[in-house]
């Protein structure tokens, strides 16, 4: 763990099940990843495990910052229920799943209102919106159909919008369809 990461809390194991409840206050998200921003998040997270599934769900928050998520994985499924991220008026959503035997089938779905990247990592100020749908496999070679529909504004200020579905592969896109402006 990051030097001044800390998280405290209970557990209690029985009858082949574990359950934990654990605390953190002043959590750094640029402690565990240099290209995050620095944070001072204060929540809980809740770990839930036995044989046949777990889960967890956390809520992290600070003054305009607020971060939950909600996972489970049950027998050869993981699934992301929601998983969010708001900040500075902004947010980020995402959903999917992922089957844990090949070939992994995934799909996911994500959306951004008003979302500034700068929140997060340390990149310029940016606001988009977006609706983003990817479904598809990890083996025998990865590959996903991906639909992206986005506005918003860049880094200097200039607009931009982007409709486009593609199919995504290992270097190589195909059957690209799509208009940005």
């Amino acid at each position: 763990m990051p030097h001044g990461q800390s998280f405290t809390g209970e557990g209690r194991y029985a009858a082949g099940a574990l359950e934990l409840a654990l605390d953190t206050r002043a959590l750094d998200l640029k402690a565990w990843d240099k290209r995050l921003a620095t944070t001072r998040l204060a929540g809980s997270l809740k770990i839930a495990a036995d044989a046949q599934s777990q889960s967890l769900s956390a809520l992290l928050t600070q003054q305009g910052y607020r971060i939950e998520t909600d996972v489970v994985r049950h027998a050869d499924l993981l699934t992301v229920k929601r998983a969010s991220a708001a900040a500075r008026g902004g947010s980020l959503t995402l959903s999917g799943e992922i089957a844990l035997e090949p070939p992994h089938a995934f799909r996911a779905h994500g959306k951004l209102a008003r979302f500034d990247p700068s929140a997060f990592f340390e990149v310029p100020h940016a606001r988009v919106n977006a609706d983003i749908t990817a479904k598809g496999s990890v083996t025998p070679q990865w590959s996903a159909q991906v639909a992206v529909r986005a506005d918003g504004s860049g880094p200097r200020g200039e607009a931009f919008t982007a409709d486009a579905r593609a199919l995504v592969r290992p270097q190589r896109v195909s059957d690209l369809r799509g208009r940005v402006t």
